[in-house]
């Protein structure tokens, strides 16, 4: 809960010499890390689903890996202590973007999805019915 309240707080983000020791850095690290290893992990494990679960799928695994991407990179420059992407600004603007991405994921699911589903299921089975293709003997 401290770590929640934390990044909540405005003189938090405002910070100019944010901590760069590895203790106050390891939560983000947990957590840009998990994005990418679930990222690969769902990559992995979902290989062959039908086109619409795809589509859902590679909308989540590149939101999961550019923003854990990203974010290992902004907490390489505060570990180094680079000024440049170091403050706490651009965690608080990765946060930002990360929930506004998921809200877009979460609305193309809600009202979307069921228009790409209905399609879809009306592809297949027209497509059951369809004469298949002979096979010639040689």
């Amino acid at each position: 809960m401290e770590f929640i309240k934390q990044i909540i707080n405005r003189d938090f983000l405002i910070n100019q010499a944010p901590a760069s020791d590895i203790q106050s850095l390891l939560p983000w690290i947990a957590i840009f890390s998990g994005l990418i290893i679930l990222s690969i992990a769902s990559m992995l494990i979902f290989r062959k689903t039908n086109p619409i679960i795809g589509k859902i799928k590679g909308m989540l695994n590149s939101w999961m890996l550019s923003l854990g991407l990203v974010g290992l990179f902004v907490i390489f420059f505060r570990s180094q202590q680079l000024s440049i992407f170091s403050k706490n600004i651009f965690l608080g603007l990765i946060l930002a973007t990360w929930f506004i991405w998921l809200i877009f994921i979460i609305f193309w699911v809600i009202f979307k999805y069921p228009n790409y589903m209905y399609h879809f299921q009306e592809k297949e089975r027209i497509r059951k019915y369809m004469p298949k293709t002979k096979k010639r003997k040689k």
